[in-house]
């Protein structure tokens, strides 16, 4: 009786953990596509007007703005990889329900318990990678924002 009351709360505690992987899947994808939005909007009012107003910079003002949007270039690039897709396995209930068939439900809880445990884990693996694309991005993000933030205070100083 012990036995069960331990596999199915191994199997409780499996359900809970699958879906909060999947869940800071979806948190995780959400900041990703909120960054792509703003740093795309940032990137396209920097460059248009860095371009209105091409000839009249001094160099420095050139290289400082240059800098900035190939930051803003490449953290876009790191949010867009970080909402790329992954194979994830997936459970294909037909199969299950044959699989099941076979076994009592004591055993059928412990086989789950380490499928699951096995599904969490590569769902694990794949969020640790987006989180890293994720924060790569910000890190080139926020340091063309400072850049950014720098060369206008350059120009509006003249220094």
């Amino acid at each position: 009786m012990a036995d069960n009351k331990v596999a199915h709360l191994l199997y409780e505690t499996a359900i809970r953990e699958l879906e909060n992987e999947n869940e800071g899947t979806k948190n995780i994808e959400t900041k990703a596509q909120r960054f792509v939005i703003f740093s795309g909007i940032l990137f396209s009012v920097v460059a248009s007007y860095f371009l209105g107003f091409f000839e009249t910079f001094d160099k420095i003002y050139l290289i400082i703005f240059i800098i900035s949007l190939i930051g803003l270039a490449v953290s876009i690039f790191f949010f867009t990889y970080t909402l790329k897709p992954y194979n994830v396995k997936y459970f294909d209930v037909k199969k299950l329900i044959i699989f099941a068939q076979g076994f009592d439900y004591d055993s059928l809880i412990k086989r789950l318990t380490g499928t699951f445990s096995d599904y969490i884990n590569e769902r694990r693996v794949i969020n640790n990678r987006k989180v890293k694309f994720l924060d790569t991005g910000c890190i080139f993000f926020f340091t063309s924002l400072v850049v950014m933030v720098v060369g206008i205070f350059f120009f509006m100083f003249n220094f």
